[in-house]
């Protein structure tokens, strides 16, 4: 009898370990929009801190319009150029996407 208890037992904790697993690896993968953020606020970052005058990161805003296109905002403060092309290119590297949009508002 004790060894039919350890065996259920060990059952128990295989399937609760098994969910575990499976539950916190859904939450914890990489998706293309949070790469795309990423890479949108990095490349941002080392542009404005290249440039002379201050600017400030307001907003980034994502909005996915298919699984292969993508629009982002960009909200500076007070509003100044950025090489879109470059943070494009990076991002289109990184990711899925074949359209991708970015706009600086």
């Amino acid at each position: 009898m004790k060894g039919q208890v350890a065996f259920e037992s060990l059952f128990i904790m295989l399937v609760v370990i098994s969910a575990g697993i499976a539950i916190t690896s859904i939450y914890l993968q990489s998706h293309d929009e949070s790469i795309a953020l990423t890479i949108t606020k990095e490349e941002t970052v080392k542009q404005l801190s290249a440039k002379d005058s201050f600017s400030v990161i307001q907003k980034l805003d994502l909005n996915k319009i298919s699984s292969s296109e993508l629009t982002i905002d960009i909200y500076l403060s007070p509003k100044t150029t950025l090489d879109i092309d470059a943070i494009k290119s990076k991002i289109l590297s990184k990711t899925t996407y074949t359209t991708l949009n970015i706009n600086i508002k």
